[in-house]
């Protein structure tokens, strides 16, 4: 039952006593949930003083020296100078434990959305990214092991096929077609990532897409590196390609930007279409994969409507058609 899942729990009096038995502080009570699926993050209103985010880790999702390399990466880049919201250290500790849920602290940054068809905002994000690559560069990660590209769609696609882990959300009367249009998209992918040889790896953001910047008076900040990981650098800067009439214009703010702080390596540019599969195929699994959630049957009640699944075929078929029209 949804009730039973681990962040039902998680009531206004437990963010509250989570947020004053570490900080030392009082609150006011006020709690503003901030747009989070995969773990829940909160506004907490401080007394006499600045609100503070607290962002609680989905339970099972990552051990303790996984979230801990996530905190040391982000202060490696704070004390490069990368703007990043970072985790408060108190008493030298980043990781705080209450009534079963594990969390940190960021300060609040105000700012908005960059603008997708700002060339301006386009170039001050690639100008952040290749920042934010150069610092990590040098900064392998050990307790987090990234699958390949191959590997990753391969599982998602395995997964979104078994009748089990979708209690029969994807229709039988496209089931088939999934099958064809994923051996050729399959495929196209393998042969991609053969093609593009010894492409360089490093720590990456691995979800960078706007949602994760804000546009401050002080410049761009990226937020949120749950997600970091061993990639292509290039994983970080194409969603933000937002137009099919404009992507040459915006690669090219976008590199601009990145290769004011760090190099690019173009050949990279052909894994574009293989990054979109991933995407595309990793979403449509994420979802069905956290619906005993319950905050997810209520934000996508869509995801096991045919409409959803025929929307889905459409998109892939999309991919397929579009593949290396790009770049």
């Amino acid at each position: 039952m949804h009730s039973e899942h681990p962040f039902s729990k998680l009531i206004p009096d437990v963010i509250v006593d989570a947020v004053e038995s570490s900080t030392g502080k009082y609150t006011n009570f006020q709690i503003y949930p901030l747009n989070s699926y995969e773990n829940r993050v909160y506004q907490v209103g401080i007394e006499e003083e600045a609100p503070i985010i607290v962002k609680f880790y989905r339970p099972d999702r990552w051990n303790d020296a996984q979230i801990l390399e996530e905190h040391d990466a982000l202060s490696w880049l704070k004390n490069k100078q990368v703007p990043v919201a970072a985790p408060i250290a108190l008493n030298d500790q980043t990781l705080f434990k209450h009534s079963g849920f594990r969390f940190s602290l960021t300060e609040k940054v105000i700012g908005r959305t960059p603008e997708a068809e700002d060339l301006d905002d386009l170039f001050q994000i690639g100008e952040l990214i290749g920042e934010t690559h150069s610092a990590l560069a040098h900064l392998p990660l050990t307790a987090r092991k990234s699958p390949s590209l191959i590997e990753s769609i391969e599982f998602q696609m395995k997964w979104l096929l078994d009748p089990s882990s979708l209690r029969g959300a994807l229709p039988n009367t496209i089931h088939s077609e999934f099958i064809k249009l994923f051996d050729v998209l399959s495929t196209l992918a393998k042969g991609a990532v053969n093609r593009s040889g010894a492409l360089q790896q490093q720590t990456i953001h691995g979800d960078c897409h706007a949602s994760n910047l804000l546009k401050t008076d002080e410049g761009m900040v990226l937020l949120d590196f749950d997600d970091i990981q061993t990639g292509f650098p290039c994983q970080d800067i194409w969603l933000h390609l937002t137009s099919k009439e404009h992507h040459r214009q915006q690669l090219s703010e976008l590199i601009e930007g990145y290769e004011s702080h760090h190099p690019f390596d173009s050949n990279s540019l052909a894994l574009i279409d293989v990054f979109k599969l991933e995407r595309t195929v990793r979403y449509a699994a994420w979802l069905g994969q956290r619906w005993s959630d319950p905050a997810f049957p209520k934000a996508f009640p869509w995801y096991k409507t045919e409409e959803y699944w025929s929307g889905l075929i459409k998109e892939l078929h999309e991919i397929k058609s579009q593949w290396n029209m790009a770049h």
